[in-house]
């Protein structure tokens, strides 16, 4: 997972807060041994009530953290569903184009024609860019199911 500034600060801010938490964790250890007087009763109550406010602090900057995770993902997601959706329509074109060549001219008369060497660059080319784009659209499509897959998790 990739750290960006803002989630460096609230990493940071987390830090603090399990610190604080530790801290209100060890005073109640300290004063549940001292719990006699009514003083210290009332200071262990608000030690705890201290420690569940800071839980609660803590469950809701992780949860800030998440969300802008989930945004950050989102748009990655969008923007490869783009450009995975354009790169599908010029992989279909392709398709198309190469199947009109083969259907406009059969590699007959191609043979007995001067420009067999034009042909078969041609064709070899076009088989070159399909299996390309059939390579990148796999790829791309390999790429947003882990993104769908890290913004489920």
């Amino acid at each position: 997972m990739l750290l960006t500034p803002i989630s460096v600060k609230s990493q940071e801010v987390l830090n603090d807060i399990q610190d604080q938490i530790n801290q209100y964790n060890q005073k109640l250890a300290e004063l549940s041994k001292a719990k006699d007087t009514l003083s210290n009763q009332i200071k262990y109550l608000d030690s705890q009530v201290a420690l569940t406010q800071l839980k609660i602090r803590q469950t809701q900057e992780t949860i800030i953290i998440l969300e802008k995770e989930i945004q950050e993902l989102s748009v990655r997601i969008d923007k490869l569903d783009q450009n995975l959706n354009h790169l599908s329509v010029v992989f279909i074109e392709n398709v198309n184009h190469n199947y009109k060549i083969h259907k406009k001219t059969p590699p007959l008369i191609y043979l007995l024609t001067q420009k067999l060497n034009k042909f078969v660059d041609e064709y070899k080319y076009l088989k070159t860019v399909q299996k390309n784009n059939q390579d990148l659209l796999i790829e791309l499509e390999t790429a947003r199911t882990n993104f769908d897959l890290q913004k489920q998790q």
